[in-house]
């Protein structure tokens, strides 16, 4: 049960992070601002998103998030479990969003040792 919550915690992280809309986000959380702080050598708007939904609220208690300012993903992600004495954190640097990729960073060799299976 546990590492199954840990993981939906860490996806839950990397939505926030990057796929959640602004809609969405008030939608399911009620979003609170705490201030202005500086991350490394970024200056941050820090933001706290406690869930709406009890079922959500069963894996994490509050979420907090850093925006750099001017940018529309945070570059820190604290997340506060259930119970309030044990948080993940997530610190991103250099992210970039839809960089321009050559086709061949999508291309996978497996190595030779692999053994391919097929599950049908």
């Amino acid at each position: 049960k546990g590492s199954k919550m840990h993981m939906a915690v860490d996806t839950l992280g990397l939505l926030l992070t990057f796929a959640l809309s602004g809609a969405d986000a008030r939608k399911n959380y009620t979003a609170k601002v705490l201030g202005d702080e500086t991350i490394g050598s970024v200056r941050t708007t820090h933001l706290e998103l406690i869930p709406k939904s009890k079922d959500a609220a069963k894996m994490v208690e509050k979420i907090e998030l850093w925006f750099p300012e001017g940018k529309t993903y945070a570059i820190q992600e604290k997340a506060t479990l259930e119970g309030g004495s044990n948080y993940k954190l997530w610190t991103y640097s250099d992210a970039k969003l839809n960089p321009n990729l050559a086709d061949s960073a999508y291309n996978f060799t497996p190595p030779a040792n692999v053994t391919r299976t097929v599950h049908k």
